[in-house]
């Protein structure tokens, strides 16, 4: 190839692994083997120091307070839900049964499977052919993307779960 590009929008600071990974692609050979790095740099911050100073001439790395004044203002619009009653008692049977099943651990499982729940019920394997009937918080999602793609705007939605995307 003439040219690579390795972009990232997770820290560096995860391990230094992923950075000899993207540092191998952009400009391969930088850093020799991925063991001889791994042998030469250690995963702490001083590894992480000394790794830096190599990779600052191939490295963009562009701070908030650098580029905030670039963005637009940031516009929060708060679209209250209500659920139908389906789907209440289907909240209210996960919540019990994940406190039934993990005692002391139950909160923090309920809560890990009810934010599943509440992006779609399909998450909990719970699917219906009308993606948008046991989903207001769907439904609305695909309303505004709908409106956005008529008035010729772009939109980027985040989700935690790439099935939900998949879906999407």
């Amino acid at each position: 190839r003439n040219f690579g590009l390795a972009i990232s929008g997770t820290p560096l600071e995860n391990r230094l692994m992923d950075l000899w990974s993207l540092s191998d692609f952009a400009e391969p050979g930088i850093f020799q083997s991925e063991s001889s790095f791994e042998a030469m740099y250690e995963n702490s911050s001083t590894g992480a120091s000394e790794v830096g100073k190599m990779i600052r001439p191939i490295l963009l790395r562009r701070r908030l307070d650098e580029i905030e004044h670039q963005l637009p203002e940031k516009i929060v619009l708060d679209h209250p839900l209500v659920w139908p009653a389906e789907l209440c008692d289907i909240y209210e049977k996960v919540r019990i049964d994940a406190i039934k099943e993990f005692s002391v651990a139950g909160g923090l499982v309920a809560t890990g499977r009810l934010r599943k729940l509440t992006t779609h019920p399909l998450m909990m394997e719970i699917d219906s052919m009308d993606m948008t009937k046991l989903s207001p918080k769907y439904a609305l999602t695909v309303q505004i993307i709908e409106e956005l793609f008529s008035n010729s705007e772009k939109c980027l939605v985040f989700a935690s779960y790439t099935k939900m995307i998949d879906r999407m």
